[in-house]
């Protein structure tokens, strides 16, 4: 049991670690993509929007945090 939860604490840490707002991200641009269908002509321009509105808005909740942690 010992082992299973070191594994599961391993990949806990390694996809969500500090920044969950990014994992979150990467799922739902993935699904958002997926549901848009194979072959779809909007799907690499919706990824590529997706994959920097996700970028962004981890870099605005990083500042936000540094932000408030600067005026403790």
């Amino acid at each position: 049991m010992k082992y299973l939860r070191a594994f599961a604490m391993f990949w806990w840490d390694f996809l969500i670690g500090d920044t969950p707002e990014i994992f979150i991200g990467i799922v739902v641009v993935l699904g958002i993509v997926a549901l848009l269908g194979k072959g779809s002509s909007v799907q690499p321009f919706a990824l590529a929007v997706l994959v920097i509105a996700t970028v962004f808005v981890s870099v605005w909740v990083e500042f936000s945090r540094k932000v408030k942690a600067s005026k403790k």
